[in-house]
């Protein structure tokens, strides 16, 4: 009847004795266990907006994967890392594809595989590395890409974004038997690097830089003016949020920012440790340990939706459409045992 109510069919986080105690952050809130398998993933991880595709570098026999959590089954693909899909679940890109870019009509037909030379596949290659991608409603789809600190989830990633810093948005169309891209727009965002773009294309947010650390995320607005065959693109800066966390992601009705954190050594206090060397405390920060956070881009407010045990590692978090967050976790104790996570965290602050 609600989102709320949907996904409880799957096992709840307190079905395990290794996940048992992830949802002491936030009581009241629903963990779901959608996914286990047993490789270790590369780089992020991402889902369509109906939450029925999940996929990510890595795999059983190398390449990508996409899993299809419907079926259940997992798809190899002939592919690297980077998956993207597009918010009105049309379509998908993995990098490293012959012709990344694909319709999602080729996913629900059930391939054994994906080769990236099917007829639902075309190429568009202006688009750079850790692209992300957003959709304005009846106009063209968009591509973000940029400065990038690789994230394979080894740790909080760096911020060492330069004086130079750029972000390269790409328009586009589908033409009916392919992805067309138009001319790059190359927008200046000096120390900003890892810059995602919202669902609906107006919004584009970064992880900051100051003196190779980050200082927080800077979100902009996206005014784009038709120019010819391309646009006239002016970013404002609309807001800035001092939090330090890797591989943002906008909700769908773009009110929420999802990241991941590692736990830090200055963390002992706001995580309500009675001191820095509280052995409980001690034992996440030197196993490597990372959680999920839920932001409120409309107050700034923060708040932690994961309590992961020491070497897990809660990482690469986004939205469905209805507002549930998919997340995946790695287990330092199983190495080749990963999980995908639906968290309704942000439907219960509504």
């Amino acid at each position: 009847a609600t989102a709320l109510d949907c996904l409880a069919t799957y096992p709840a986080s307190t079905a395990f004795a290794w996940s048992s105690g992830w949802g002491a952050a936030m009581p009241g809130s629903n963990l779901r266990i959608l996914h286990q398998y047993n490789y270790r993933s590369s780089f992020w991880t991402r889902s369509s907006a109906d939450g029925r595709f999940v996929s990510h570098g890595g795999g059983s026999s190398g390449g990508s994967t996409i899993i299809d959590l419907q079926t259940p089954r997992e798809i190899r693909a002939s592919a690297s890392y980077d998956p993207g899909f597009f918010p009105d679940n049309s379509g998908f890109v993995i990098q490293g594809g012959s012709r990344a870019w694909c319709r999602q009509s080729l996913l629900t037909s059930n391939p054994a595989q994906v080769t990236f030379t099917e007829p639902e596949c075309s190429s568009v290659s202006v688009v750079g590395l850790y692209q992300h991608l957003g959709a304005v409603r009846g106009g063209d789809y968009w591509a973000v890409a940029g400065q990038f600190v690789s994230d394979n989830g080894g740790g909080e990633p760096g911020a060492s974004f330069s004086a130079s810093g750029h972000s390269d948005l790409t328009p586009m169309v589908w033409s009916g038997t392919a992805y067309t891209a138009k001319p790059e727009i190359s927008i200046s965002t000096p120390y900003e690097g890892d810059t995602i773009i919202s669902p609906s294309a107006k919004l584009i947010l970064s992880r900051t830089s100051f003196n190779g650390s980050q200082s927080g995320f800077t979100m902009r607005a996206v005014n784009a003016t038709p120019n010819g065959p391309s646009y006239d693109v002016q970013v404002p800066i609309v807001a800035r949020y001092c939090v330090q966390g890797g591989k943002p992601a906008f909700s769908y009705d773009e009110q929420w920012l999802v990241y991941h954190h590692w736990v830090q050594a200055a963390d002992w206090q706001w995580m309500g440790y009675a001191s820095a060397t509280d052995p409980q405390f001690l034992a996440l920060v030197q196993a490597g340990t990372a959680n999920i956070f839920l932001l409120d881009l409309t107050t700034g407010v923060s708040r932690r939706i994961t309590a992961m045990n020491p070497g897990q590692s809660a990482l690469f978090p986004h939205f469905r459409s209805d507002g549930w967050i998919y997340f995946i976790v790695k287990d330092d104790a199983t190495p080749n045992h990963e999980v995908v996570v639906a968290s309704d965290a942000a439907l219960q602050l509504e």
